[in-house]
């Protein structure tokens, strides 16, 4: 079991990292890359993801869970997300990448908007001042500085964060193909 957690971590690692490449190649302020990765290498140092365990996310009979990958699935079937990202692009110029993610990036952010109702964490924009409040929900908003003390603290927004306000992501099909994020296809002479 525990081999499969961490093979799981590690292909949740491989997607991540290439999601940040792409990412800053399209023009992210550094800033938000290195918090990105500085949450990334969080989550694989605590070998959970939102707090949860990964034998959390195991059904009873001890298989994969494949609800985590519902998204996924999603945005592969409407983007081709995932072709992208296992896609080795380092043979490729800037402006090739670019303009081959500018249609994977509409349709995927299209499938998004379509499945995912997001909002922000903090209604705050980036680079203004805020306060952290006592009781504040450190699943939502993570300190990161010279953080001492008790709360209230003062900072300054970094990011404000996004969180599901509703979804509309269908269902995971019964059995062992709802971890097939992608069909095998086999044309037939």
């Amino acid at each position: 079991m525990e081999m499969w957690q961490t093979l799981g971590l590690v292909l949740v690692g491989i997607v991540l990292t290439k999601c940040l490449v792409l990412l800053a190649l399209s023009g992210f302020r550094p800033q938000r890359v290195r918090q990105a990765i500085s949450g990334f290498f969080e989550i694989l140092t605590k070998g959970a993801v939102g707090g949860a365990s990964c034998a959390d996310e195991k059904q009873d009979s001890g298989r994969v869970s494949p609800e985590p990958f519902r998204l996924l699935k999603l945005l592969q079937r409407e983007a081709r997300l995932l072709d992208l990202l296992m896609e080795d692009l380092t043979a490729y110029d800037d402006a090739t990448i670019g303009s081959s993610v500018r249609p994977v990036h509409a349709k995927a952010r299209k499938a998004l908007l379509e499945y995912v109702e997001l909002e922000p964490v903090l209604s705050a924009s980036e680079g203004t001042r805020t306060t952290v409040e006592p009781g504040f929900d450190p699943a939502a908003i993570r300190l990161v500085g010279a953080v001492s003390g008790q709360p209230p603290f003062q900072g300054q927004v970094s990011h404000p964060g996004w969180k599901v306000k509703a979804h509309k992501i269908p269902e995971a099909q019964p059995g062992n193909g709802g971890l097939v994020l992608e069909q095998a296809e086999v044309e037939v002479a």
